[in-house]
């Protein structure tokens, strides 16, 4: 899921950016799409993180039950809640600026 929304979501806006040096699509978008990144990478590496503590405990402890839908379900609402809280500063601090010549979508942190 994480893949196709970057797919989707992200890619070809981002490519138009690359390619012209402009941003056409909005300070809105601006936020939305770098949220999106930062979502997909965060929820990308939870689940493999997951797969992997699930794979080492089967291999460690084959004789224990595996963890039922429930549990499963659980852990897949867990990794997408500590993605979004992981990646919602990317909603407050990208932004766009108008040049002489173009406008672009950067990040503004806030100095302290």
């Amino acid at each position: 899921v994480a893949d196709t929304m970057v797919s989707t979501l992200n890619v070809t806006f981002s490519f138009m950016y690359m390619l012209h040096s402009h941003w056409p699509f909005g300070e809105l978008y601006c936020k939305i799409s770098q949220f999106i990144s930062a979502l997909s990478v965060c929820a990308s590496v939870f689940s493999l993180m997951a797969i992997s503590i699930d794979r080492y405990m089967a291999i460690m402890t084959p004789l224990r039950p595996r963890m039922g839908k429930s549990v499963t379900l659980c852990v897949a609402f867990t990794i997408w809640l500590v993605s979004i809280i992981f990646s919602s500063p990317y909603l407050m601090v990208w932004t766009i600026a108008d040049l002489e010549d173009r406008v672009v979508c950067y990040p503004k942190w806030p100095d302290g």
